[in-house]
């Protein structure tokens, strides 16, 4: 059976107790529609964050979150957003181009290595 990164980075996210949404579609500017992992609330302390967790952390992920990123970003109702990308390091390091390519766009990016000590900061509300 294939595996999803994302279903292992929920259970992560469940056991440091942050709070999220699964599966969200949002509709871009194209009106194309975009699936996002996890989207994390709006709160006093940070705006609304979208985050992927994608199988592959390289070239092709980079286009095709970036693509759906900048497609959704436009919408002035998002204007605030950010994107966070989570990159599975557990058995390779992440891609130093791909890692260049998302912070270059001003993208954070979570390693799965370092979610348990950041996402209670970073994620939580």
């Amino acid at each position: 059976m294939l595996s999803y990164f994302a279903d292992d980075v929920a259970l992560k996210l469940d056991s440091c107790h942050v709070f999220y949404t699964p599966n969200v579609g949002i509709r871009g500017v194209s009106s194309y529609e975009h699936s996002f992992d996890f989207l994390f609330q709006r709160s006093a302390n940070h705006p609304t964050r979208f985050c992927q967790a994608p199988n592959r952390f390289d070239k092709d992920a980079v286009k095709d979150i970036m693509f759906g990123w900048d497609d959704t970003k436009k919408d002035p109702k998002r204007r605030d957003s950010r994107l966070i990308v989570i990159g599975d390091d557990r058995q390779t390091p992440l891609q130093r181009g791909a890692l260049t390519a998302f912070r270059n766009y001003g993208v954070t990016v979570i390693p799965y290595s370092k979610l348990e000590e950041r996402a209670p900061v970073e994620l939580a509300a």
